[in-house]
């Protein structure tokens, strides 16, 4: 049956299938699988009300919306007030239920040897988005920032400050009702306590200060929100003293937003955010960075179609993109593409793009490139593949980079469905090689950072609910260790 979607329609495939004929014929990395990531639903609208809290139905309908996100994301979170678990229900100590949904490590990919310091974090949710890893209060080590769709929303909570402490809790001046979306941090009121902006998806662009001690008040920027937001990104796009904003719409009629920086925590929608793309492309992921030398940043989307770059310009006192796509890969199922990071992975102080995309059911195996490195060719304003020894075949959810294991190269973290989270060793040269797994969970995103202050770089990881492992989901923090890198 075809899967297919075109620019500017949305169109609807209904399916009537046999519960137990899908699960059985579709393996890991097949069809079964891409629906639990394109179509993740609240855990508890297929169960039963009986004792076996199987599957209600024999068949089930399923409506699949393939330029759009899920008619579930309509619905308002439910409030504590109104039943639901609020987020402190959600940490109740040691991670006792944390092994439901960890899976084995495959016998040929050895387990790295990091340990999970996750005590005080949530325990089951709809997670959803990247979560942030980042020092919020100066004690050098990295907070985290998650949300969740269906629970309370966007929450944030302090590093430990010892060996074996807790996670804490730090929500203080945080609405509990914006629901999922991207984030960033940095200062932007000059107060030396690093900020966070939110990519709320029930609403956009939300700005809270923080008082050095994760303790937050919503900035009085008045920018204009006209569309719900999925991601955001801080950056330098007009050269001045301002960090800007760039998030990337999650529906139709959106496109992307630019905000640029006015001080003090405020913004101010730039009126050219219109000309960055139209409106009808909208996305999941948005990344900033300089790829063309000109000291501005330019614009990386994971669009519905695949990866888009756009190159920022100023020269005419207006700012300004120009596409700069070429050579890079093009999707025929929307919003599959889930990683487009541009980092310098060989040092030449040119950042390079990684891209990485959910399995093809369409598309011949031999013909697949879910993970893949491109590099920018300026004459051409274009990219072209310049990697080896990454995985074609994952079904990629997430991607990151950083130098893991301190041989001064960057690595490749690859999230995926097949593998959870595994490493790739860079060389310096664009070559990379299977280093092993740092943990395994279903459709994870992840984010790395210091989060003990060892000077290591180690992993958060969140992953919500499916439909194949309804009480699944949750945030987790895996520690670095210098015996991970130790030859076998």
């Amino acid at each position: 049956m075809p899967l297919f979607a075109k620019e500017g329609h949305f169109y609807a495939i209904w399916l009537t299938l046999s519960t137990q004929t899908l699960r059985s014929s579709c393996p890991p990395g097949s069809l079964g699988s891409f629906f639990d990531v394109i179509l993740p639903v609240n855990p508890h609208r297929y169960r039963n009300g009986g004792s076996s809290g199987a599957l209600t139905s024999t068949f089930i309908v399923a409506s699949l919306l393939l330029c759009c996100a899920p008619a579930e994301d309509h619905i308002p979170p439910k409030q504590p007030s109104e039943g639901a678990s609020s987020a402190k229900d959600m940490f109740l100590g040691p991670r006792k239920e944390a092994k439901k949904t960890e899976r084995s490590s495959k016998p040929d990919i050895p387990r790295l040897a990091f340990h999970e310091h996750s005590r005080g974090l949530a325990v089951g949710g709809t997670w959803r988005e990247h979560p942030l890893l980042h020092d919020f209060n100066g004690d050098g080590r990295d907070d985290i920032v998650a949300s969740n769709r269906e629970e309370d929303g966007l929450n944030a909570w302090t590093a430990p400050s010892g060996e074996g402490g807790d996670w804490t809790l730090s929500i203080t001046g945080l609405p509990r009702d914006l629901m999922y979306g991207g984030s960033d941090a940095a200062d932007l009121d000059g107060d030396g306590d690093q900020d966070l902006v939110f990519g709320a998806h029930l609403d956009g662009l939300r700005v809270f200060l923080n008082d050095g001690a994760l303790s937050w008040t919503e900035s009085s920027s008045q920018h204009e929100n006209p569309f719900r937001m999925l991601d955001v990104r801080l950056g330098d796009l007009n050269g001045d003293e301002h960090l800007d904003v760039v998030g990337i719409g999650h529906f139709t009629s959106n496109g992307a937003g630019v905000y640029l920086g006015l001080g003090e925590g405020r913004f101010e929608r730039a009126p050219e955010s219109d000309a960055v793309f139209n409106a009808r492309t909208f996305g999941t992921v948005v990344e900033l960075a300089d790829v063309d030398g000109d000291g501005d940043d330019d614009l990386f989307f994971c669009c519905k179609a695949g990866p888009r770059v756009f190159l920022t310009d100023q020269s005419e006192g207006e700012l300004s993109w120009t596409p700069a796509s070429g050579g890079l890969p093009k999707t025929s199922i929307g919003n599959i593409t889930r990683a487009c990071l541009p980092v310098d992975l060989d040092g030449d102080g040119t950042p390079e793009l990684i891209t990485g995309e959910l399995t093809d059911p369409q598309m011949p195996k031999e013909q697949r490139l879910t993970a893949a490195v491109y590099s920018f060719e300026p004459e051409s304003s274009g990219w072209s593949l310049v990697d080896s020894g990454l995985p074609s075949q994952l079904s990629v959810t997430d991607a990151a980079s950083a130098d893991m294991d301190g041989d001064g190269h960057a690595d490749i973290v690859l999230a995926s469905i097949e593998e959870g989270v595994v490493v790739y060793k860079g060389d310096g040269a664009l070559h990379f090689t299977l280093a092993g797994q740092i943990a395994s969970a279903p459709n994870p995103r992840i984010a790395l950072g210091d989060a003990n202050g060892d000077g290591l770089v180690d992993l958060c990881m969140l992953h919500g609910a499916t439909k194949s492992i309804p009480d699944g989901g949750g945030v987790q923090v895996f520690l670095n260790s210098d015996d991970a890198w130790t030859e076998r």
